[in-house]
């Protein structure tokens, strides 16, 4: 597995690679991590190759990969692979179809993210055509691979629509249910000196703009302001941290939000416990896994109606998907949340919990493994395999040919959409 995010960084795709990691592993399997190398990274890790990177990208949390050295190659040969699993469409990504191509093995993409709504970290004024030229560079990257890993139908359905057609199997990245499911939101209310009868309306997540940070604020303040008993949890860090306490300041209520930062281990499953309901506002997931989180401890959810959240919520039986991007919609939302724990909230909590047994990790690696499999049967039976080294030659050819490319389509792609001429000389 080739991902440019690992620990110590904490991410949706670093947490996935890991959880993918371990569970491949518990089943019985050999999986080998190459990763970038990290500020305080752990000293000594086991099953992890990590190779030289600067760390200049989104403010030193995204990883710029070096050319493939001979410790990398060398460590891939002695693994010997049957399947390449990359999680980014470039950096490593773009190493990954190296590998694959020289050890003439499969490679599986996940579609984590979709970049096209991450381009305002690249700080530039052009941000249009860096979300066209992301969208291009993505949906050339999965045309280039043998299989594609989508982890909601929404996102499958936006591959296809435009331009991917490699196979796709929509396969959701697994959660712990059991982790989840036992934990103490008494003891979380009480290290927070949150009253027993407060209603906690909470988030867990990166607090960042390409989740709707402000909308999701200004919501829970105007359901805060009906309901004299609320608050709201916001658990994450981020840009947006200070916009969230300067809504809930403007609004006169900053004792009503509890701001607490990144947690992890037992205090994130506790606080999850301490939770009436749960919000999201995001409209660019590609999967709602805090969402199953969440519902995996019986904890409703308030959700707008985007990809990643219509496929985890399924509305009055474990929360409600909001379709209006409107403050009011919410509010509404919860509201009805709010209602319906007052009337046997125990059996609606059981109801909530089932609602995710679809997303437990063993469910959804054994439909990994499922895939590998498949995958591996089918590269066979192409006829891919060549003893030739000639030929094995032109194939490696053949695929730097097909990345640099794919990367010049994407470039005309992203910028000719505007009828703007790359040989123009006064164009800058």
């Amino acid at each position: 597995m080739l991902t440019n995010t690992y620990l110590p960084l904490v991410s949706g795709v670093s947490n996935s690679v890991q959880s993918y990691a371990e569970a491949v592993r518990a089943a019985g399997h050999d999986v080998l991590v190459v990763a970038p190398k990290f500020k305080d990274m752990p000293e000594t890790e086991q099953h992890v190759l990590r190779v030289p990177a600067t760390q200049k990208l989104t403010n030193g949390k995204f990883a710029v990969h070096m050319p493939m050295q001979s410790e990398l190659v060398n460590g891939l040969k002695a693994f010997e692979p049957d399947v390449i699993h990359s999680h980014h469409p470039f950096l490593l990504g773009d190493t990954a179809l190296r590998i694959s191509s020289s050890l003439n093995v499969p490679l599986v993409y996940t579609y984590h993210t979709q970049y096209e709504h991450y381009t305002h970290y690249l700080h530039s004024e052009d941000s249009e055509k860096l979300k066209r030229l992301a969208i291009e560079i993505s949906v050339g990257y999965c045309n280039m691979t043998h299989h594609v890993i989508a982890p909601s139908e929404s996102i499958r359905d936006i591959l296809m629509s435009r331009g991917v057609t490699t196979d796709i199997t929509v396969i959701p990245t697994g959660i712990d249910l059991n982790r989840f499911r036992n934990g103490d939101g008494d003891r979380f209310r009480q290290k927070r000196c949150i009253l027993d009868n407060t209603f906690v309306i909470g988030y867990v997540g990166r607090l960042a703009p390409e989740k709707n940070c402000r909308f999701m604020a200004e919501s829970a303040v105007e359901f805060i302001r009906s309901s004299p008993n609320a608050l709201f949890l916001a658990i994450g860090d981020g840009s947006q941290r200070k916009e969230i306490i300067d809504v809930f300041q403007d609004a006169g209520i900053p004792h009503r939000l509890l701001s607490t930062g990144v947690l992890k281990g037992q205090d994130l499953v506790d606080a999850y416990h301490a939770m009436d309901t749960f919000l999201f506002a995001s409209m660019t997931e590609t999967q709602g896994m805090v969402l199953a989180e969440a519902l995996s401890t019986g904890i409703p959810v308030v959700a707008l109606d985007a990809p990643g959240a219509r496929e985890v919520i399924d509305d009055k039986r474990n929360g409600r998907l909001v379709t209006k991007h409107e403050t009011a919609a919410m509010v509404a939302g919860l509201q009805w949340v709010q209602s319906r724990l007052k009337n046997n909230p125990g059996a609606y909590r059981d109801q909530i919990k089932l609602s995710v047994t679809q997303y437990s990790r063993d469910v959804c690696v054994e439909k990994i493994l499922g895939l590998y499999k498949q995958v591996q049967k089918e590269y066979k039976e192409q006829g891919t395999m060549y003893d030739s080294k000639w030929r094995n030659l032109m194939d490696r050819l053949e695929q730097e040919w097909d990345i640099w490319s794919h990367r010049v389509s994407a470039v005309q792609a992203a910028f000719i959409a505007e009828d703007i001429s790359l040989d123009d000389p006064t164009n800058e």
